[in-house]
């Protein structure tokens, strides 16, 4: 059987969007929400000392608050793996540690605007902490860790 080359073009265009596609479905709004803010985070800490990027920076800063005000109102994906009698105070938990991610970012965003990149580094610091800590606590750890 003989199938034409702008067929096999197509077929080749379909499959390959569908299976990009595949893995966007099964995350929640919060992992969606997380992961941009993640990105621009990433990209925040590799500019943070370069003071003609601050305006850059304090943008993306602003847009990982915007995230991450959406990512108190969620729920994390783990809740319904603790004890049932857990679930609100986890629940709770979670919207005050992100609470204090929020207002650590607002510190971020204002250290940029004002050029003070020595201190948007300490406070960068102090997200990473408060990161770590906290997605070993609502994060569900990945199936390769």
């Amino acid at each position: 059987m003989h199938i034409p080359t702008a067929m096999k073009l197509f077929l080749l265009i379909f499959f390959v969007s569908v299976g990009s596609n595949a893995g966007a479905e099964d995350k929640t709004k919060l992992e969606r929400a997380m992961s941009a803010t993640n990105k621009a985070f990433k990209t925040v800490r590799r500019q943070s000392s370069d003071s003609s990027k601050n305006k850059e920076s304090a943008k993306l800063v602003g847009k990982m608050i915007e995230n991450s005000k959406k990512a108190i109102k969620l729920k994390p994906k783990w809740t319904v793996d603790q004890p049932k009698n857990e679930q609100k105070a986890y629940v709770e938990g979670y919207k005050q540690e992100m609470q204090t991610t929020v207002k650590l970012l607002e510190r971020l965003k204002v250290a940029f605007e004002k050029g003070k990149n020595d201190e948007a580094n300490d406070i960068i610091s102090d997200i990473r902490k408060q990161q770590k800590k906290n997605h070993k606590k609502y994060k569900k750890p990945d199936e390769d860790e």
